[in-house]
């Protein structure tokens, strides 16, 4: 008989690393078209909307490792940036340069709920932030 908690976690394993291939590709091709340099030659930090001990945290983590595999460059992963409903981090990656070298780990929340029912979320996800991939698809109950 199968363990679900097993499945569960080899599933989310899964989903991590293939995002975190379509996330190094996609940063790969977005660092090649804008920079003149070589992409990525220095550190690149990963904002997480929620804590480091959460499921998000989890995720995050494991995409950075893969992703520093993948790249050859150190992900700095800033998971304590919660609070505000995760706004806190959406703030800090819209405040960062757009040169590739910050991702945002957002939610439904932080790309979907607060930006049409908080008057006080500063973040359009539609204005501020670039898309590169969907990591999970996880069902609310």
């Amino acid at each position: 008989m199968n363990n679900p908690r097993k499945s569960i976690w080899r599933n989310l394993a899964q989903t991590a690393y293939r995002a975190s291939l379509g996330i190094a590709a996609a940063l790969a091709v977005t660092g090649s078209a804008t920079a003149q340099e070589d992409y990525p030659n220095k550190p690149i930090t990963m904002y997480i909307s929620f804590a480091v001990t959460g499921s998000s945290g989890l995720v995050g983590q494991l995409i950075a490792d893969k992703m520093e595999e993948v790249l050859g460059q150190p992900i700095e992963l800033l998971g304590h940036e919660s609070g505000k409903s995760g706004n806190i981090a959406a703030e800090a990656a819209k405040a960062a340069a757009p040169d590739g070298y910050t991702i945002f780990m957002g939610t439904v929340g932080n790309m979907s709920l607060l930006p049409n029912t908080w008057k006080g979320y500063t973040v359009d996800p539609l204005t501020d932030l670039v898309p590169l991939t969907q990591i999970t698809d996880t069902p609310d109950v």
